[in-house]
């Protein structure tokens, strides 16, 4: 099972969803761009443990960007809550999105 843009997604639906994967020994892939400090998709992100195999991908690092938003720079669709070129950080607020924990 694949849900895209996790964060988004609510922890009700998520848990709605999981029994799904033990009828045929599924697996279960989380896709997001960050969306504040909470939910299903940052706790296991950050307390999943060994269970999970993470991926963090920028977009700096993916070779298919190759320009900005309207032809600006990609950093510059940073701050519209999506985490693009900061790094995917977030602090407590959804949305709030910053390029490294202090």
């Amino acid at each position: 099972m694949l849900i895209d843009e996790a964060a988004r997604v609510s922890d009700e639906l998520y848990r709605s969803v999981r029994p799904f994967l033990a009828v045929a020994d599924g697996d279960l892939w989380l896709m997001s761009t960050p969306f504040g400090k909470r939910g299903f998709f940052y706790e296991e992100w950050e307390d999943g443990g060994p269970r999970w195999t993470r991926f963090k991908i920028t977009a700096p690092e993916c070779p298919r960007i190759t320009g900005g938003v309207g032809g600006g720079d990609v950093a510059d669709a940073g701050g519209v809550g999506d985490g693009a070129g900061t790094g995917g950080r977030v602090d407590g607020d959804a949305g709030a999105v910053y390029g490294e924990r202090s």
